[in-house]
């Protein structure tokens, strides 16, 4: 038990790299050590893997799409953050015809 943290409960053993069960939220499960920037595994959402503490508009880290990297939690329409270009930011959901928003070009 955490006497520090009173929101994170458990430290598990039979885990070295989950670190915590937090007793506040049933649904989020662990916070990871080795990854700082990722805080929390999803127990009730297999398909979704992370959350991210450090950037509160990105909330999901996919684990079964290496190469789509985030889901966004503000913009239910805009589904994943591209990983593997910079330049290219958002897929978009809502329309399989359009597939890129180009964040240097709000025109496109």
């Amino acid at each position: 038990l955490r006497a520090d943290r009173p929101d994170i409960s458990y430290l598990r053993a039979d885990r070295p790299d989950i670190s915590y069960l937090r007793a506040d939220e049933p649904d989020i499960s662990y916070l990871r050590a080795d990854r700082p920037e990722i805080s929390y595994l999803r127990a009730d959402r297999p398909d979704i893997s992370y959350l991210r503490a450090d950037s509160p508009e990105i909330s999901y880290l996919r684990a079964d799409e290496p190469d789509k990297s985030y889901l966004r939690a503000d913009r239910p329409d805009i589904s994943y953050l591209r990983a593997d270009g910079p330049d290219i930011s958002y897929l978009r959901a809502d329309g399989p015809d359009i597939s890129c928003l180009r964040a240097d070009g709000p025109d496109i």
